[in-house]
């Protein structure tokens, strides 16, 4: 499950008042029959998580011209994941790296060969 969850939105939805940058916002995640929706609430006009929600948080209201996390480039991760390979206190690290490129599509799983009889069986004699 990858659930596509936006950015705030640009007002409350209880006042419908517009955010301002620098306002603090409290954000929750609420489930619906047609999936996960995330409402945004002025933090003065929080009253409670809503009924169904299945997570909130608070938050500052982003400025306009805020970037977002700068991610690395996929031929960097694959450089990291690499330079860890053998290395036992970066296991954790190594694997998380390994599944953001998994996301990305840069790397996939694939199904490791399972023993079936005709492997597992010796050789058939060649002597007559």
């Amino acid at each position: 499950m990858d659930p596509k969850i936006h950015r705030p939105h640009a007002q409350c939805c209880r006042t419908g008042h517009g955010f301002q940058p620098g306002d603090s916002i409290v954000s929750a995640l609420v489930r619906t029959p047609e999936g996960l929706l995330r409402t945004d609430t002025l933090a003065t006009a929080w009253t409670g998580a809503p009924e169904k929600a299945v997570a909130w948080w608070r938050s500052t209201f982003p400025k306009p011209d805020a970037t977002g996390a700068v991610l690395a480039p996929n031929d960097v991760l694959l450089d990291i994941v690499e330079q860890l390979d053998g290395q036992e206190p970066e296991a954790a690290l190594r694997y998380l790296l390994a599944l953001q490129l998994v996301r990305r599509r840069v790397l996939r799983f694939v199904d490791q060969p399972t023993n079936t009889s005709a492997t597992s069986r010796a050789p058939a004699s060649t002597e007559a």
